[in-house]
């Protein structure tokens, strides 16, 4: 099928864009345009132009898809008399086009358009349009979806389901679909130092502080240095209108996202982790499990009080209101303060194999619930304070503020009490600022991933074979520049790739949050997949035009602060996504096909492996899920 593409005037008739030919997606579409000899035969199977009156929309924008699934977007240019005002008025280019369009940016590359293993069609939605691949909400088959919009359903879609079923929805009213992710705002009117989901009530625990009137501490008698503290802090809540910061732990529904039950802390307490926890009565496997919610706290006096920690436990309940309402609330079941030799901030709680673990100072204590109070039954000394914990079944990664992490493995003798230990596996003998850490599982391959006070992203594995420390040393196998920090990490099942079947083993990624407020994902790759995206980020990293002329394979590589030690480069070993997406969104496709012939590949498959790889990251893979 051959054929050329117009764009003619309404009113007149008069052609605006004539003969168009090949359609390559160059940047900038002029008449008249023709393919290069040996240019691959694609064909234009379906087309829309639109203009929204909003914002920067109001422009007329041409989408086209192509025979092989690719999406192009282009925007109408400005008149060349407003462009350039020292034209004159109805003039032209040397092209005799009387408009033009550019290439967009369309971000992420759409998902099953054209792919032969999906026959599910994508709901879009902008701007920008290419940013969500499928509707919130709908969790089947859309043989069918179209717009509709009447006085009960505003600007909604209509859409047959895979059970014959007509179906009608919209999209959220107070969603802002501005941004690649949709996001809305819920204003809190405090600030928010944690956020924990807990699966069995289906409600978020946050951890909020806000100015209150301030209230009396409480100081043990005899110590004179705390009632000196006490002091203190009253004479600093007068001096603000006898107002203190005060922390408390909230639970709200994802519904109305309203507070449903709240639990104040004590004067001159701090909130630092919240966690939802599952233990077993007594620590054994035929244990009862209970849900509980674990918020670890500190009282900071100041340098010459030394500083306390406590743990709160906490069950949720169904409760009823007047007006026959069910609703969660909370109920504080124990509440421990760590005094002596324990004394110290509880500043990371994890749940592991029914056991509680917390980081309390410098140590890790591992603790029984045997239904009425904790009772501990295994510790290990950390170096200074640890930032960071996670585990995955009887595995603990712990981060901390300057000798880097240490890997440990839970070893228990069912028979005896004492026979439970926690014991280091391995350990990275180098300095580093830690701040998050998170496991990443690829089948039976267990890789650790760390961020760091400077930015970067570092891999971390367990190889003894060729390493002079043998086991007790963690190699780094990678480091990637993120460019801010990285407050926390959650670990995340990636989705299925279509119909097709992955490898044996469960597959997981890490969704990360920064403190610059951008969201990523870091995800392992199939080893054939990563050596042929590799060379193609450094072929692309050549071939297009960069931000100030700036080397983005550089930018990413690891940085240290100017007072850390020196640590030894670690390979460049991850890809950076938002490179690759370049080869679809600023390249023409004679150019892509280029570039595949110069990286030894071919663009169907570089085409393929970068939609797989957008099934991983796309975002409606990352929210369906429950967090844990």
């Amino acid at each position: 099928m051959a054929g050329h593409l117009d764009v003619r005037d309404m009113a007149g008739g008069d052609a605006l864009l004539k003969d168009l030919g090949q359609p390559c997606g160059p940047t900038v579409v002029f008449h008249p345009m023709y393919p290069e000899p040996g240019d691959p035969q694609l064909e234009v199977v379906d087309m829309r132009m639109d203009a929204f009156s909003r914002g920067g929309m109001s422009r007329p924008m041409l989408l086209m898809r192509l025979s092989d699934g690719t999406v192009l977007g282009y925007r109408t240019l400005a008149p060349l008399e407003e462009a350039q005002p020292g034209f004159g008025e109805g003039c032209v280019d040397r092209t005799g086009a009387r408009v033009r369009f550019v290439r967009m940016d369309i971000g992420w590359p759409l998902v099953g358009i054209g792919a032969p293993e999906s026959q599910r069609p994508a709901g879009v939605a902008g701007p920008p349009w290419g940013g969500m691949t499928r509707l919130d909400g709908i969790r089947k088959d859309l043989p069918s979806l179209t717009q509709f919009h009447n006085l009960n359903c505003p600007h909604g879609f209509l859409y047959v389901a895979g059970n014959a079923s007509l179906n009608f929805c919209q999209l959220p009213t107070r969603t802002s679909f501005t941004s690649v992710w949709p996001m809305r705002r819920i204003p809190t009117k405090c600030t928010l130092h944690a956020l924990a989901y807990q699966a069995e009530t289906a409600s978020y625990m946050t951890l909020a502080s806000a100015p209150q009137p301030a209230r009396k501490r409480r100081v043990e008698e005899g110590d004179q240095h705390a009632s000196m503290a006490s002091i203190a802090a009253a004479s600093a809540a007068a001096t603000s209108g006898d107002r203190e910061e005060a922390h408390e732990l909230r639970l709200v529904s994802p519904g109305s996202w309203g507070i449903e039950w709240r639990q104040p802390l004590e004067p001159g307490e701090v909130a630092l982790c919240v966690r939802p926890v599952v233990l077993r009565v007594g620590g054994l496997a035929s244990g009862a499990s209970r849900p509980f919610v674990a918020v670890g706290t500190a009282f900071a006096g100041g340098e010459d009080v030394p500083t306390r920690g406590r743990v709160l436990l906490l069950e949720m309940q169904h409760t009823s209101t007047p007006e026959e309402v069910q609703q969660w609330s909370g109920q504080l079941l124990y509440s421990h303060e760590f005094k002596g030799q324990t004394r110290g901030p509880v500043t990371a709680i994890v749940g592991m194999e029914g056991y509680l673990l917390l980081a309390i100072g410098t140590k890790l204590m591992l603790y029984i619930w045997n239904g009425k109070t904790l009772e501990g039954c295994a510790f290990f000394d950390v170096p200074l304070y640890v930032t960071s914990m996670c585990s995955v079944k009887n595995f603990v990664l712990l981060g901390d503020v300057y000798k880097s992490i240490i890997f440990l493995q839970f070893k228990e003798d069912k028979d005896a009490l004492a026979g439970k230990h926690l014991q280091q596996v391995a350990k990275d003998f180098g300095q580093m600022a830690v701040m998050a850490t998170e496991f990443l599982i690829e089948s039976a391959t267990l890789s650790l991933l760390v961020s760091d006070h400077a930015g970067n992203l570092h891999i971390f594995a367990v190889e003894s074979y060729g390493n002079p420390w043998g086991s007790q040393n963690l190699v780094e196998r990678a480091a990637f520049q993120l460019g801010s920090k990285v407050s926390k990490f959650i670990r995340r099942r990636p989705a299925p790739l279509g119909e097709k079947k992955g490898p044996k083993g469960r597959n997981e990624c890490a969704l990360f949050g920064t403190f610059g407020g951008a969201l990523g994902c870091v995800s392992p790759l199939e080893e054939t997949a990563f050596r042929r995206l590799q060379v193609l980020q450094e072929k692309l990293a050549r071939a297009l035009v960069h931000t100030a002329g700036l080397n983005p394979l550089t930018f990413r590589r690891q940085r240290q602060l100017p007072n850390e030690p020196p640590r030894q480069p670690a390979p460049s070993y991850m890809l950076d996504a938002d490179l690759l997406w370049r080869y679809i969104n600023d390249l023409e496709i004679p150019m892509q096909y280029k570039i595949a012939r110069m990286a030894g590949t071919s663009r169907d498959q570089i085409m393929l492996n970068l939609r797989e790889l957008a099934v991983i990251l796309s975002p409606s893979s990352m929210v369906v899920q429950g967090e844990q």
